[in-house]
């Protein structure tokens, strides 16, 4: 059996706090060191569990931000699409207006004129229904059937659904007139106007779906904006409850060590009295 050595009452005293400012001081060391106040639910169990579920909501909504950021990216593709067929159309129409000039002159234009009309209308409109099946971003293409369908929140309560315009083909936007179907050298004015009525039926369904677009991209922009605020506001939130002021930390460290420096010596002059006890016998 190991005998206790007996310690006066002030030597108790005196390591007993030391021993308090040695642990006060590693708790500031560790704060200076990590940063944060809160390290473990030891430290303060409502701060710390309410900063995880902030920090844990922030984590999700920021990677639905990813998501966010691929539907504005699929409706780009898709409006670049429309610019591209919308100026195609544009320039169909100019060839039928040309074509419809020739035929008001009196029938000016020869035959091969005509017909390089109607050969550069039908590379036209080849080149038109490329562009529709070309418009897609990573297997989506809102110039179709396709819907595109964004998640807003974490448990997808709120979502946004983008339904494409649905053309399909050239030819469901009302422009069913080439080689296959009519002969130009053989329209007559009334056929070429008609073509020119699709034409305008056509320029009229693709700027309203451009502005469909329009209005869908914006939604989804202003949404990312927002989102990227509340994880913002989320991780600032969790900060608030967590890090530690390295300022206040710097000083109370210093001060620790003062009190430790005090400490020390005030337990070396309560041993000095006792060997002076003992210097009496």
């Amino acid at each position: 059996m190991v005998d206790k050595v007996a310690l006066s009452a002030s030597m108790r005293a005196n390591l007993l706090s030391l021993q308090k400012t040695n642990s006060l001081l590693d708790t500031a060391q560790l704060r200076l060191s990590t940063g944060r106040k809160v390290n473990s639910a030891l430290d303060d169990p409502r701060s710390f569990f309410t900063a995880q579920g902030l920090t844990n909501r922030a984590t999700d909504l920021g990677r639905l931000l990813d998501g966010m950021g691929q539907s504005i990216q699929t409706v780009k593709a898709a409006d670049d699409g429309v610019t591209a067929m919308t100026r195609l159309m544009e320039q169909a129409d100019s060839i039928v207006t040309q074509a419809k000039e020739h035929l008001n002159s009196g029938g000016a234009a020869t035959d091969s004129e005509i017909a390089a009309m109607e050969k550069d209308f039908d590379t036209i409109m080849g080149q038109m229904e490329a562009v529709l099946e070309d418009a897609n971003y990573r297997g989506i293409n809102l110039l179709t059937d396709d819907k595109l369908i964004t998640q807003f929140n974490e448990d997808n309560s709120n979502t946004f659904e983008l339904s494409g315009a649905g053309f399909g083909t050239g030819t469901e936007l009302g422009i069913t007139w080439g080689t296959a179907t009519t002969d130009w050298t053989n329209a007559d004015l009334t056929a070429f106007e008609s073509r020119a009525t699709e034409i305008s039926d056509a320029l009229t369904k693709l700027r309203n779906f451009s502005s469909s677009l329009a209005n869908g991209l914006s939604i989804i922009q202003t949404r990312e904006d927002f989102t990227k605020s509340l994880v913002e506001r989320l991780e600032e939130g969790a900060d608030k409850l967590t890090l530690a002021d390295p300022n206040e930390e710097g000083a109370k460290m210093l001060a620790l060590q003062t009190r430790m420096q005090l400490g020390v010596n005030s337990l070396s002059l309560a041993a000095q009295a006792q060997q002076s006890v003992l210097q009496m016998f």
